[in-house]
């Protein structure tokens, strides 16, 4: 909004727009039809990028946006190290980036080379995105998960009847792997009718309105307060929304729910097999494609909306790739467990004869700028 107001005030001729932004500004999409915008308003549109954070104690990364009508014509790109470099800025050496198609989002202008890269890949006809085979949703929202939810041993001390508790995903922390195991669940307290029918249940709930869990937001609006309602579909698989290396499409091998800190992926009909696609997720291509369409945050941080990760591109598979990444997955699972995160992937771009090279290359170009700014 104070974008678009300023603009305002800017003569259309010879005016000059600079603004210090939140560098949400290339990614997001409500920050979409801002960038339209600006690119139909003005003829030139410069963005200066920081490889580290020019504010040390923000939490939000910044850039310069410098936008006129008497400039080089399109959008253009320079990034420098840190502020100090503004001294000796030469705007020349701002180089012309695309800004249509795959380049809605200007995430990955950052870099041309690293960009060209993505762009080859995703021009290909061996790609697919995640939202073609799958949707992604967030979990329950409980209003409450420290009441809510509880680890099975305490379900048991309280004697809850297990036909009120399902098993579910508190967190992706608790679990290391590429499948869900069943100690790594929490248990959900589900209710669904009002006559609950049992003593230990009831003495749960009245320590819950002792406890004043009643008065949370979810539950003061719900009747009665203690029925969590549950998303349309149980999960395939489960998606953290907060990264670090590849996205970790973990198999919902239990049968579990999981909170709205975890996204659920459910398959679309004539999807590759749940534990194909996890191991394709592991792919070179695949994490390259999470440092463009993801978010990527002052503390080092890469997270993916629900959006966002439907737009993860991911390799084709024939039916070949696809039975040996099923056969794989085994293994890719004791090794992700293990922490040998790259061996895994590795593996999987031989299956699917990816240029790990080349897209490795422009991954850790914006992998090492994210984590970067963290350090500064």
């Amino acid at each position: 909004h104070f974008l678009i107001h300023a603009a305002a005030f800017v003569d259309r001729d010879h005016g000059r727009l600079g603004l210090v932004l939140p560098a949400e500004l290339l990614h997001t999409d409500y920050a979409a039809p801002v960038r339209f915008w600006l690119l139909e308003h003005f003829k030139s549109v410069v963005l200066v990028t920081f490889d580290r954070s020019a504010f040390k104690e923000a939490q939000v990364d910044a850039l310069l946006l410098l936008a006129s009508n008497d400039g080089p014509k399109g959008l253009h790109v320079l990034r420098v190290k840190d502020e100090t470099a503004l001294a000796s800025l030469d705007l020349k050496k701002a180089a012309c980036r695309p800004a249509s198609g795959e380049m809605k989002r200007w995430s990955g202008a950052i870099d041309a080379r690293a960009e060209a890269v993505y762009l080859a890949f995703v021009a290909g006809n061996g790609v697919q995105r995640l939202g073609q085979v799958a949707s992604v949703d967030i979990g329950v929202v409980t209003g409450a998960n420290k009441f809510f939810i509880m680890t099975a041993e305490e379900a048991q001390r309280r004697r809850i009847p297990p036909r009120f508790l399902t098993p579910i995903l508190r967190t992706t922390s608790d679990t290391s792997g590429m499948r869900l195991l069943s100690g790594e669940t929490s248990r959900l307290l589900l209710i669904h009718g009002k006559n609950v029918g049992s003593k230990m249940v009831l003495r749960y709930l009245a320590e819950g309105e002792r406890n004043l869990v009643t008065e949370g937001y979810k539950c003061r609006t719900r009747t009665p307060w203690y029925r969590v309602p549950l998303p349309r579909a149980k999960p395939d698989a489960f998606l953290p929304y907060m990264n670090n290396r590849a996205p970790r499409l973990i198999v919902n091998a239990q049968h579990a729910w999981s909170t709205n800190l975890v996204h659920g992926v459910k398959l679309k009909p004539k999807a590759p097999k749940v534990m194909a696609l996890s191991a394709a997720m592991l792919s070179s291509a695949t994490m390259l494609s999470a440092e463009i369409e993801g978010r990527a945050y002052g503390g080092g941080v890469l997270k993916l909306e629900t959006k966002e990760a439907e737009r993860l591109a991911i390799p084709a598979m024939t039916a070949a790739q696809e039975a040996r990444l099923v056969k794989l997955f085994p293994e890719l699972d004791r090794l992700v467990r293990a922490g040998r995160v790259d061996e895994a992937s590795a593996k999987v771009d031989k299956v699917l004869g990816l240029d790990r090279t080349r897209l490795l290359e422009a991954y850790s170009v914006f992998r090492s700028r994210r984590l970067e700014r963290k350090a500064g």
